[in-house]
């Protein structure tokens, strides 16, 4: 709701320098139509302004998060290395979690887009590095600002 509100925000603050829309009901009611500009500066502003939080994701997707940063948490133990350097597969997700490949793919995306997860491509394979800590609370967005998390 507040992203929408957000777009609706920033639509209003571009009418005078875009194309008027009429529709007819039963009156004529003037119409401004969101650019994909519009929706990606709303996202950007809520990230920032807003702030993310692990309670408003979907449940299986705040589960899935979670047993990915235990996983992370062990294997830099093991590796004996930083957790900035860490970076899995959806393979090794699959393996530790026993979550099927439609499940982490969906889930995955999504922690993805809202930026909880950043995915490298090297060759054919695709590894994703954490970019939020549960426990801070925080994790630093692709500008370099420290955020909620």
């Amino acid at each position: 709701m507040k992203s929408l509100s957000l777009i609706h925000a920033i639509v209003l603050m571009h009418e005078k320098t875009r194309l008027k829309k009429t529709i007819r009901l039963d009156e004529r009611i003037a119409r401004f139509d969101a650019t994909p500009e519009n929706m990606a500066l709303a996202r950007q502003l809520s990230d920032r302004v807003l702030g993310r939080n692990l309670t408003s994701l979907p449940w299986e997707t705040k589960i899935l998060f979670l047993l990915i940063e235990e996983m992370a948490e062990k294997e830099c133990r093991l590796r004996k290395i930083e957790r900035e350097s860490f970076r899995f597969t959806r393979e090794r997700v699959r393996l530790n979690t026993g979550w099927s490949d439609p499940q982490l793919k969906l889930h995955l995306s999504c922690l993805v887009d809202l930026r909880y997860f950043l995915p490298h491509q090297e060759g054919r394979i695709l590894q994703y590095e954490l970019l939020c800590n549960s426990k801070s609370k925080t994790t630093i967005d692709m500008s370099g600002d420290q955020k909620n998390c």
